[in-house]
């Protein structure tokens, strides 16, 4: 199970919700008698917190479970009177993530593939990818597949995807991550601190920023970046100084909008105002955050914001998740490791083996092509600071 559990969790949303529809589309409702063991089901309780919610059954359950008195409390399922914090249920997705899911499904796509083979191998514990065959042969083919077939090759294909692929995904994934951006609000003393997620994918923070937010409400000009200019410019100038300032119409003017008449001498008079404010506010603006892994958390402190958004950064391990653009890099990351890896392999060979050939000439290729990718994706991502106002 806990390679089923390994494999799923690596998977992305959208890989997630196909591999509970290929396994049958499973629901879980209030009257639902029974549940299986590595099965996917879809909360189907209107009235419960976890509504929709997608869970993996760990162990069997032999009877109705009351959806309605759950909730979901720091990424887990937990009952909300506290008599029973269950463990045979994993959060798989929640309604948030799975209504956000874009792609359409794949019919093609099968979950778990090449999971039997990784348990044979004594290797189950390493998370795989899921590369198709046809690609696998292309990063091989300097390795001298094609031209042989995979049995005859000194690893199978399972421990390839995990010595050759793997590490070249990871590297990419490192410099051009996933990120799925939260909001959360600063608490008492401008101090705010989060959970780290709990999953597989999950690299580290990217990045943590201030948003000029003036409204709590999700949707609602939270994380907009022309909130700043809204609320200081449109709000100050033209809206009767709402933000700061002076009121900006004409005296004995009612109802003072933007097409009313300005008096300019005001306008010019609060610029320079904005510029001394606006200066006052870079000088003395404060954003720490500190990743505290081993306290599975992180946090910090902002001095120019009731909300921070933090960044967090994923990596994928379906070889169709790497955007076409750069699918030519990442294969031919992984094509040095694969010539890297056979190789010194093959150097190995006794001096005096018949036809015996120098693979030295492989190693220096890989460590060239290693080079050359890893220094453009450096170059590419390098950082540039920008401030916030």
């Amino acid at each position: 199970m806990e390679s089923i559990i390994d494999f799923l969790l690596n998977y992305m949303p959208a890989r997630r919700r196909d591999s509970w529809i290929y396994l049958g589309q499973h629901y879980a409702t209030n009257e639902t008698p029974i549940y299986y063991a590595g099965l996917i089901y879809k909360i189907n309780a209107p009235q419960s917190a976890v509504h929709d919610f997608l869970i993996l059954c760990t162990e069997p359950v032999h009877t109705t479970v009351d959806w309605d008195m759950y909730d979901y409390v720091n990424n887990e399922l937990q009952r909300t009177d506290t008599l029973h914090i269950p463990n045979e249920f994993i959060v798989i997705l929640t309604k948030t993530d799975f209504d956000s899911i874009t792609q359409i499904y794949d019919p093609d796509f099968v979950p778990f593939q090449g999971q039997l083979q990784f348990e044979e191998q004594g290797i189950s514990q390493y998370p795989s990818v899921i590369i198709p065959e046809h690609e696998l042969h292309i990063i091989l083919r300097d390795a001298g597949v094609p031209f042989v077939k995979f049995n005859e090759l000194e690893y199978d294909v399972e421990t390839l995807r995990y010595l050759v692929v793997r590490p070249a995904i990871e590297h990419y994934y490192k410099f051009f991550p996933i990120i799925k951006p939260e909001t959360i609000p600063v608490q008492a003393q401008g101090r705010f601190e989060k959970e780290l997620p709990k999953d597989s994918n999950f690299i580290t923070v990217r990045a943590v920023f201030g948003t000029n937010a003036s409204q709590a409400a999700q949707g609602s000009g939270m994380g907009n970046p022309f909130q700043y200019y809204r609320d200081q410019m449109i709000g100050g100038l033209f809206m009767g100084g709402h933000a700061f300032g002076r009121p900006q119409g004409r005296p004995g003017r009612a109802g003072r909008t933007m097409g009313t008449a300005i008096n300019h001498n005001d306008v010019i008079g609060n610029m320079f105002h904005m510029t001394t404010y606006n200066s006052m506010l870079n000088r003395y603006s404060r954003v720490k955050y500190t990743l505290r892994r081993d306290e599975n958390r992180v946090e910090g402190y902002h001095t120019g914001a009731r909300y921070v958004t933090i960044e967090w950064a994923y990596m994928s391990s379906d070889w169709e998740d790497i955007p076409h653009d750069r699918k030519l890099e990442v294969r031919e990351l992984a094509k040095a490791y694969a010539l890297r890896t056979f190789g010194m392999l093959r150097s190995q060979t006794p001096d005096n083996s018949p036809g015996k050939i120098d693979y030295a000439g492989w190693v220096e290729k890989a460590d060239q092509i290693e080079e050359k990718v890893l220094t453009h994706w450096s170059e590419f991502t390098k950082p540039v600071v920008i401030r916030n106002r």
